[in-house]
């Protein structure tokens, strides 16, 4: 009996137990430098710019899956389909997602779509909102850029030596 009580306090968190759902470390094994430098690359290169993303070698060893993965957490949603390939502000995303309480339904703390299917012009709609509404403006991407010449400087520096 001993050993199963032992064995079970050692087993670890379960799914979806994860506090790093709310600490904004987007996936268990990612540091919050990993997660700020993925939220960089989303803003920069846009999300689902997975293999852009991966090229920069900013996030070594990460898998596209796990890229994902970590977004989906980072957004705070399941679904990514209106949002690839915009650059978008990630943090207010998150924010508005974290707010929205009616209406919704989670999965492991993310928003899922359960409704029907969108079509061709809703999903067209609902990315023009998405642009709208989380657009990044000229200060934000000059912001971003910064931060990500800061990135790969610091990366290619720590490399050569």
């Amino acid at each position: 009996m001993a050993l199963a009580e032992s064995l079970q306090e050692k087993r670890g968190p379960r799914i979806g137990d994860s506090a790093s759902l709310w600490n904004f470390t987007p996936a268990p094994g990612w540091s919050r430098d990993e997660t700020n430098r993925l939220r960089i690359c989303l803003q920069k290169f846009g999300v689902g710019q997975w293999k852009l993303i991966s090229a920069t070698n900013l996030l070594p060893g990460k898998m596209i899956q796990q890229l994902n993965g970590a977004t989906q957490r980072l957004l705070g949603q399941q679904s990514l389909a209106s949002l690839t390939g915009l650059q978008v502000d990630i943090d207010r995303i998150r924010k508005d997602n974290e707010d929205r309480k009616e209406g919704v339904t989670r999965k492991s703390g993310l928003i899922i779509n359960d409704g029907p299917a969108l079509s061709k012009e809703q999903k067209a709609q609902l990315r023009r909102d998405m642009i709208s509404k989380y657009g990044l403006t000229k200060e934000q991407r000059a912001e971003t850029d910064r931060q990500f010449i800061e990135y790969t400087s610091a990366s290619s520096s720590s490399s050569s030596s």
